[in-house]
């Protein structure tokens, strides 16, 4: 059995596979190109450039 806090989950793309917590506090998007991706993952970003919106 895994802690809650220590517990991950892997999503793949075409851009490349990453390991993320499963329950993240913060998320900051500093990449454009990596948005959609945060975000089909349910993943509110706290933070993005503003060149992306």
């Amino acid at each position: 059995m895994t802690d809650d806090a220590t517990a991950t989950r892997t999503y793949e793309s075409d851009k490349a596979t990453v390991t993320l917590p499963e329950h993240p506090q913060r998320v900051v998007v500093a990449v454009g190109d990596y948005v959609g991706d945060v975000l089909e993952l349910g993943v509110t970003s706290v933070d993005t450039p503003d060149t992306v919106l």
